[in-house]
């Protein structure tokens, strides 16, 4: 087909076009589906505890909210062969029983997805289900379920793969890139999750054994008779194990049999057969004793070991148990620690090592008390404790030192007999601390504390540090015995979790939190010192293009070497806190009003310079807002939220500058929220009208259209202008619910005009950029119109020319789509803009609206007149209509006369009027 007249190409089918509109549609559906799948999945790794309840959230969120088929989790077994799956959640799990996923390359079970993505470490997307030949053996129950598309995802922890996640969707093609690269960020958060997880364990865990080491050693130091001690470790492991019920179970080598120690919560009929039974190689504890190993059922009901005891066990709710043999320090069996469980249990290496801690611990305590060899068995303990002990004479000299202790400081044992302990003292514990111990000694106090020191080597640790007196029978202190432990990991995990709780991952900024306690701290010494202090809001401008274009590693990337620049120009006394995203926050004490604004400065000329980012070079724009202490709030959340303030009005006003915080910005703060409060109540309370301005054809006079007007009247604020309410709308995302409506209102009272015999009139309704950008618009209009059963040719729908030149191509694409149903497009505000004539020649609008600023004066101002007849020309030229707006006196109307416009409106005529109004003015018009 040819062009036509103008040059214009012919419009395209408009099935074509509705086949593409309809794709397109479906496509940003699924892509906003992935992005709330993405944010509930990061909502969910915030939130979760653990990594079972973070797994079936993950799932749940792909599958609810992804638009997917089906999603499960799966984690490498203890011997590392196979894929086991762990959580699932959609159509089809049941396919999961009969799953084997191997990770062997060598095995006919581990060629798909999962397993390819497992060795290689990357992800694997299969596209085409029923095509790609890696999925061969499940394309009949993909068949059956729905699959049309899989990926599978490798996931990680301390840098090694430990798992897959595996997504189904029901089309094939579903992965494009951006839900790829979705999908890879969501297992990359994942992974940061698992990580987090780890280190909570392993912190958990430290303090556990902390705990437990603590008591024990308390326990083992005191006079209280074995049968206490016992109880005592018994009711402190079930505090540390919940869930639990322990037992120990002394070993009569003599008559052979098991002798009850303690076990105050298992059942007494239980306890009863247990004490003094024979030896045999039945129950747990029993076998622990007689083979001096570690005895594990996680399911007593289906386990050989426990033999005629099954049934018993069964009877008093036994579900699972775990005994840990009690050794001697020469290896002979002491008894056993066993801890039960209700249900089937599997204890985990956390869970044996605080059993195996407590049982060394017992072993010590039970032959310390069992035995006047009691000094040669808690030597033989001593020198086998993972501990450093050191045993001193009251004046702290060393008589006696383990193994561990010098294996621990790196000096021999003849080095260090007749020294003092501070011979491997690093200098950096505090005199306080060395002080507080002797004072707690001398008043004949055990004290506990942590020492910095030295190893022989130069190298330095930290060791928890229990030093108690040595009572002779008569009470008399004869020495001193010093338990010392080597906590240097357990701190710097320690430090790693302080650091994820106060600093932010990306940049090593400080977070929120840390930003708090400074914020709090300074704002007491500026009280005190009657000082100033600036907080400043911080913000990147359209960053978010950054990411959408060039990706989030990229932004990342970028992120960090802001910051750097950033805290360059910062003094050192400064604080700058990344909140998240591209915010940004800043305190600076001492710094008043204007120094804080030379600060701004040098922040944004450091921002401006250009990055270099791999190939791309960037330029960034950022808005600044500040609040100063204490004209601008008297609190660290005030101040923050007056600077935020601040910083809006600099995005207001043009970006890339910064804004001091001012009343007057407080007072339209409070009025914007008092506005967008009352706005989202008002169609609900039939706030809003719709009235109706006439649209007059200069040719003959008649009433030929109406422009439909919002107004807005509030039963205590009054009449609120258009002027404020409607940018308010449309920041709020309000103005695509109050434009359907008022669209809604204006159909249905054009409907009723024309069934009154208007039947030519049109029906001129404003859109906001935001409903025209909106991909829904032309199927909304039709819907609405199909609704009232309104010809599409009666309405006109009028843009902005700054609307429609923000996105020449998009503006095209949308006035076409609208166009082709037959809706009328015209032009707003025309002349204010900067419209391009190649753009307007490709609008398919029929009408230019001059707008009202041109038409005031072209009774006086000859420029004013020179415009008007312009654009008049030029429209007449391109065979379009034009109607002028804020028409007001009869000279303004016969210069648009004489000049050939086609229609005006204005108050020359009427101002906006109510719809029974409006249709007397009209039957006036038409009787004159």
């Amino acid at each position: 087909m040819k062009n036509d007249i103008i040059g214009r190409p012919p419009p395209a089918a408009p099935i074509e076009q509705e086949v593409q509109d309809t794709e397109r549609n479906a496509r940003n559906r699924r892509l906003n589906q992935l992005y709330k799948s993405l944010m509930r999945c990061n909502q969910a790794i915030i939130r979760s505890e653990s990594e079972s309840e973070l797994f079936a959230q993950i799932c749940r969120n792909v599958v609810d909210f992804g638009c997917t088929k089906m999603a499960f989790i799966t984690l490498l077994d203890d011997d590392r062969q196979n894929l086991i799956p762990v959580t699932c959640y959609g159509s089809g799990t049941e396919y999961l029983k009969l799953l084997h996923i191997s990770v062997e390359e060598n095995s006919s079970h581990g060629h798909g997805p999962s397993g390819i993505a497992f060795r290689e470490n990357q992800p694997f997307w299969c596209q085409d289900f029923q095509q790609d030949p890696v999925t061969l053996p499940w394309r009949s129950l993909a068949s059956r379920f729905g699959w049309q598309a899989c990926a599978a995802l490798p996931l990680h922890k301390n840098g090694e793969v430990i798992g897959t996640l595996n997504v189904y969707a029901d089309a094939v093609h579903a992965f494009d890139d951006i839900a790829q690269n979705l999908l890879c960020e969501l297992a990359i958060d994942i992974d940061h999750a698992l990580a987090r997880f780890e280190l909570e364990s392993e912190r958990r865990q430290s303090l556990k054994m902390k705990t437990l080491r603590v008591f024990m050693l308390e326990l083992i130091t005191s006079e209280l008779p074995l049968q206490e001690i016992l109880l005592n470790v018994v009711l402190q492991f079930e505090q540390l194990l919940p869930g639990s019920m322990c037992s120990i179970m002394l070993h009569d080598k003599e008559n052979k049999q098991l002798l009850l120690g303690a076990a105050p919560n298992l059942p007494t009929s239980y306890i009863t057969t247990l004490d003094r039974m024979p030896l045999s190689p039945d129950g747990g504890c029993i076998n622990a004793v007689i083979n001096g190993v570690r005895t594990i059922a996680v399911d007593i009901a289906n386990d050989p070991n426990w033999g005629k005891f099954r049934q018993q066990a069964k009877e008093m709710g036994l579900g699972a148990s775990c005994s840990e043999p009690i050794f001697s320090a020469g290896t002979q069996v002491l008894g056993a620690f066993t801890a039960y469980h209700r249900t089937p249990f599997h204890p985990d290496q956390p869970d044996l090592q605080l059993l195996e801690t407590a049982a060394h611990f017992l072993a010590i305590a039970i032959e310390r008390k069992q035995s006047e060899a009691l000094m040669r068995k808690l030597s033989q303990a001593v020198e086998q404790s993972p501990n450093a002990i050191i045993i001193t004479d009251l004046n702290g000299t060393i008589e006696y030192a383990n193994t561990t202790f010098s294996t621990n400081t790196g000096y021999a044992l003849h080095d260090i007999i007749g020294k003092k302990p501070n011979m491997h003292k690093s200098g950096k514990t505090s005199r306080a601390t060395y002080a507080d111990m002797w004072a707690h000694l001398g008043r004949g106090e055990s004290w506990q504390g942590e020492f910095i020191n030295r190893r022989h080597n130069g190298e330095e640790r930290i060791d928890l540090v229990r030093v108690s007196p040595v009572r002779e029978a008569d009470g008399r202190i004869t020495h001193y015995l010093a338990i010392e432990e080597d906590i240097t990991n357990q701190k710097n995990a320690q430090a790693r979790i302080e650091s994820l709780a106060h600093f932010d991952v990306l940049t090593g900024l400080p977070n929120r939190a840390l930003l708090d306690e400074r914020a709090q701290r300074a704002l007491r010494l500026a009280e005190q010192d009657q000082a100033t202090l600036a907080v400043m809001f911080l913000d990147l401008d359209h960053f978010k293009n950054i990411n959408d274009t060039l990706g989030h590693n990229l932004g990342d990337t970028l992120l960090v070497e802001l910051a750097q620049r950033l805290r360059a120009v910062l003094r050192r006394d400064d604080t700058l806190s990344r909140l998240g995203g591209d915010e940004f926050v800043l305190l600076l004490p001492g710094a008043n009003r204007e120094s804080a604004k030379k600060i701004a400065q040098e922040l944004m000329r450091a921002i401006n310079e250009p990055y270099r980012i791999g190939s791309h070079e960037l330029n960034v724009m950022a808005s600044i807002g500040i609040a100063v202490y204490p004209a601008d709030g008297m609190d660290f959340e005030t101040l923050c939220k007056n600077a935020d303030v601040a910083m809006y009005r600099a995005k207001q006003e043009g970006r890339n500058g910064y804004r001091s915080f001012t009343q007057e910005m407080q007072a339209y703060s409070t009025r914007y929220l008092q506005v967008l409060n009352a706005l989202r109540q008002a169609i609900a309370h039939e706030q809003l009208h719709v009235h109706y301005q006439p649209q007059i054809s200069l040719i003959n006079g008649d009433v030929i259209g109406a422009e439909a007007l919002l107004r807005w009247h509030h039963p205590e604020m009054g009449n609120i202008s258009p002027a404020e309410f409607i940018p308010i709308a449309e920041e709020s995302g309000l103005i695509l619910q109050i434009g359907e409506w008022v669209l809604r209102v204006a159909v249905a009272q054009a409907k009723k005009w024309h069934q009154r015999g208007l039947d030519k009139l049109i029906m001129a309704v404003n859109l906001s950029a935001v409903q025209f950008r909106h991909a829904g618009l032309p199927n909304l209009v039709m819907r609405i119109l199909k609704e009232e059963d309104f010809p599409p040719q009666y309405l006109e729908l009028e843009l902005t020319e700054g609307v429609a030149m923000h996105d020449p191509q998009g503006a095209i694409a949308m006035m076409n789509s609208l166009h082709e149903r037959g809706v009328r497009m015209s032009i707003d505000d025309f002349g204010t803009g900067y419209s391009s004539l190649s753009c307007l020649k490709q609008f398919k609008v029929y009408k230019l609206k001059i707008d009202q600023s041109f038409v005031r004066d072209i009774s006086t101002d000859a420029e004013d007149k020179a415009i008007v007849s312009a654009i008049i020309g030029m429209a007449k030229n391109l065979g379009l209509q034009t109607i002028a707006e804020g028409v007001e006196t009869v000279e303004q109307l016969a210069f648009l006369r004489e000049e050939g416009c086609h229609e005006a409106q204005g108050y020359h005529y009427s101002k906006p009027l109510p719809a029974a109004e409006f249709e007397a003015f009209i039957l006036g018009v038409s009787a004159a």
